[in-house]
């Protein structure tokens, strides 16, 4: 059997998804572990080759994006579904773009969340019909669910979690160790790609995408 990991801050739905693998013979039961924190999920994951994991993307005090750059690096073969309550017009595809093989909401009926499981622990990819829907809708018409954040890359997707997170440029020259001025290009950058004018108006229009946008 295969190694799976169940990577969320809820005991109740950790639980609850390892019956689901157990009833349909997904995995055995020793040979799924359960994490509740990045501690501990990079302590597992350091430990076994994970062939599935299953991970939420909220974790206090954790930077999800940082977290997935480093499992990426650390298992590279694992199959990851990101099982969130956050929305997928705002994370879906850039949590795929990150490397994750499906993106699936906690809302989803018992069926949507054993097909995802199963799609993601064979090495497909899943898409919801909804988000499949969205995809569409973006290739016929690409202002019906365009996210300006898509423009950005991940270092500067990185830069505006900080400054939405209130912190100085001195601030996050010091948090990803690169040069002030090379944090200033960058910014300009963003404020071009995103046409604004004042960390204000950055986090006014990040906060409009989604209530979640903290979290990513």
């Amino acid at each position: 059997m295969k190694h799976v990991l169940l990577a969320d801050q809820h005991s109740v739905m950790r639980k609850g998804i390892k019956m689901l693998l157990l009833e349909n013979q997904i995995a055995a039961p020793d040979h799924i572990d359960e994490a509740e924190t990045e501690q501990e999920i990079t302590t597992l994951v350091e430990q076994k080759n994970y062939h599935f994991i299953m991970l939420d993307m909220r974790f206090p005090g954790s930077d999800f994006s940082k977290m997935m750059g480093w499992i990426q690096l650390a298992s590279p073969s694992s199959h990851i579904l990101i099982f969130t309550e956050s929305a997928e017009e705002m994370y879906a595809m850039r949590c795929l773009q990150m490397g994750a093989k499906g993106f699936l909401r906690k809302a989803s009926s018992h069926e949507q969340i054993v097909t995802a499981i199963q799609t993601v622990f064979n090495g497909e990819k899943y898409l919801s019909a909804h988000l499949s829907d969205l995809l569409l809708n973006s290739v016929s018409n690409p202002l019906l669910t365009e996210n300006p954040f898509d423009k950005l890359s991940k270092r500067e997707m990185e830069i505006v979690n900080q400054l939405d997170n209130g912190k100085t440029l001195k601030d996050i020259s010091k948090i990803l160790k690169i040069e002030y001025s090379t944090v200033n290009t960058y910014k300009r950058r963003i404020f071009e790609k995103l046409n604004v004018n004042s960390v204000l108006t950055l986090s006014r229009l990040k906060q409009s995408f989604s209530e979640d946008s903290r979290n990513f």
